[in-house]
């Protein structure tokens, strides 16, 4: 039996179903995972080390944890005999000599379907979006970002309910029958490679804390989708009293009875079952679950006999940044039109 040597490159979780895979296989030598340094976390700020490093860890694996790739990369992996470089959400572009320094190359694990959301968050920009399906596209790695011809892509359906944490769960397991199908041609060098079609590649940004503000101009659906996009990190919030509140979970109130048009956007209507509604620029929304600073997460009937909105608060609606590059959400110029009428 050949024995093919691989490296790994992760610095999330969502990479650990398909290392579990590879490190099971008789045919593979898994001999080193490559990672982000540890990093500070949590309110004591104290290093900690991350799934992926922890799982290697226990596997008795080489961990290489460098702030940046270099030549001295570069000649381990020549001296240690490395054949294939495989790469899922690592956290930093690759030189080209690193890239090259493995004589079949190297392939990423990309969660989304390229040439679409090519970048940093193509699981919350897929959700935000309100598309169906996402996906994992195998792909060998060039210089550029995310451009690399494609092997093939598993799709997974995007359900109503999903949020960025359970697409990625089903995204991370993906990845399995995506390399089982291809490893032995990846290994033999003859994969079948197809190139992207650079016109219609999309790029999504790094997400910040304040992509959370929402805007209740919006339609009912496109606020939904932006609460599922951003859970659980950064979350979205809105302000109350001058109070930021997270919101965990909201969804789009079906009763035509709460939607009558006379509302303004961001006007509570009242605790209706288990979600306040809110009046949005098309339909209403109803926030399931709130957190104040310091709180926790609360299912909103518990949450308001700590923290009372009255129907009628208005909340302040602020633009939403687009994800995605040179394409801006279209609704509010329209609606605020709609709401607003120029003189």
């Amino acid at each position: 039996m050949n024995i093919l040597k691989i490296v790994f490159l992760a610095s999330d979780a969502m990479a650990i179903p398909v290392m579990e895979y590879l490190y099971d296989q008789p045919s593979i030598d898994f001999a080193a995972l490559i990672t982000q340094p540890d990093r500070p976390t949590g309110r004591g700020k104290k290093l900690q080390k991350s799934a992926v490093k922890l799982w290697a860890e226990s596997k008795g694996i080489t961990i290489f944890q460098p702030e940046r790739l270099g030549q001295a990369d570069v000649v381990w992996l020549e001296e240690a005999g490395v054949g294939l470089i495989l790469l899922m959400a690592y956290g930093q572009l690759l030189p080209k000599s690193f890239l090259e320094a493995a004589p079949l190359g190297a392939y990423n694990f990309h969660v989304s379907i390229l040439p679409s959301y090519r970048g940093a968050s193509p699981v919350p920009a897929a959700i935000a979006s309100g598309d169906r399906e996402s996906g994992v596209t195998l792909m060998k790695m060039v210089q550029k970002m995310d451009a690399g011809p494609i092997v093939d892509v598993e799709k997974v359906d995007i359900d109503p309910w999903d949020t960025s944490k359970s697409l990625t769960e089903k995204l991370s397991h993906a990845c399995i029958p995506l390399i089982e199908s291809h490893l032995r041609a990846i290994a033999s060098g003859s994969a079948q490679l197809i190139p992207q079609d650079d016109s219609r590649a999309t790029y999504v940004r790094k997400l910040t804390k304040e992509d959370g503000v929402l805007d209740f101009l919006a339609p009912a659906s496109v606020v939904d989708h932006r609460v599922r996009a951003l859970n659980p990190w950064p979350t979205t919030f809105i302000e109350v009293g001058g109070v930021r509140l997270k919101v965990g979970r909201a969804k789009v109130v079906s009763d035509s009875k709460l939607d009558n048009n006379k509302e303004l956007p961001g006007e509570v209507l009242g605790f209706f079952d288990d979600f306040l509604a809110i009046q949005t620029g098309e339909g209403v929304l109803g926030l399931q679950e709130l957190q104040r600073p310091g709180g926790k997460m609360l299912p909103v009937a518990e949450f308001l006999r700590g923290f009372p909105i009255d129907p009628g608060t208005i909340i302040p609606s602020n633009p939403m940044p687009a994800f995605i590059s040179d394409q801006p959400f279209p609704y509010r110029k329209k609606i605020k039109k709609q709401i607003e009428p120029e003189d």
